[in-house]
């Protein structure tokens, strides 16, 4: 199977005051091709750190992150942007939308800031994917006009937009009730069918875990093979 994101023995520590505290060790994580993964571990456990040196956005003390066959944690800023860009989407607790722009302009606009396809190709594409999630009445609708499931809908749209290799999702149903964290996740396993796109979803929620193929548990800085009981 094709490997998506690799990440070989990431270490990262903080410094607290006169104390170094070490957040990840060795950490060791591959994800393969249209595979679903769930990162678990309690709150300061470090997985929101270890999703951002996956995307780059956050310098590793040492070890490798490899995007593709490319090594993202050795480039640099600018190159790091581009790689995301192209192979990464991503979804948050707080669904991040622009508050001055519609829905179907927060979903083209990852697409317009790559800048290889025209203004109206990015609209008409945000428009048919937020209309296979169930907005297509809501295109020109501001944030503020959509309800917390609605908004998190978008937020899976703009993710999937640049057809990525790989989403990753940072507690991205933690800030919804249970039937519009259903929605979401249904939506994400009937789009994940459609395409080999990976996700890596970072959560405390043994309920979101159990809908992932492979649960990992990230417990004082190492990750190990864990298990779900029904």
């Amino acid at each position: 199977m094709t490997e998506v994101i690799a990440a070989r023995n990431v270490e990262k520590s903080y410094r607290d005051g006169e104390k170094t505290l070490a957040i990840l060790r060795g950490v060791n994580l591959v994800v393969h091709e249209g595979e679903q993964i769930a990162i678990l571990g309690r709150s300061g456990s470090g997985k929101s750190t270890l999703l951002h040196i996956l995307a780059g956005l956050d310098d590793l003390d040492s070890g490798e992150v490899l995007v593709g066959s490319e090594s993202i944690s050795a480039a640099n800023s600018k190159r790091r942007a581009r790689i995301r860009g192209d192979f990464m989407g991503f979804i948050y607790q707080f669904h991040h939308l622009l508050p001055e722009f519609t829905a179907v302009e927060n979903v083209a606009m990852p697409l317009w800031l790559k800048g290889d396809i025209s203004r109206r190709e990015g609209y008409l594409r945000a428009a048919e994917l937020l209309s296979s999630v169930g907005l297509g009445d809501r295109l020109k609708h501001l944030p503020h006009k959509l309800s917390g499931g609605e908004k998190q809908r978008v937020a899976v749209a703009r993710a999937l937009v640049v057809e990525p290799a790989v989403v990753l999702g940072d507690e991205m149903t933690g800030n919804l009730d249970s039937e519009n964290a259903e929605g979401v996740l249904a939506l994400i396993e009937s789009l994940r069918r459609e395409a080999a796109t990976a996700f890596v979803v970072v959560t405390h929620d043994s309920a979101v875990a159990k809908r992932m193929e492979r649960v990992v548990l990230l417990e004082d800085g190492v990750l190990h093979p864990h298990s779900i009981e029904d």
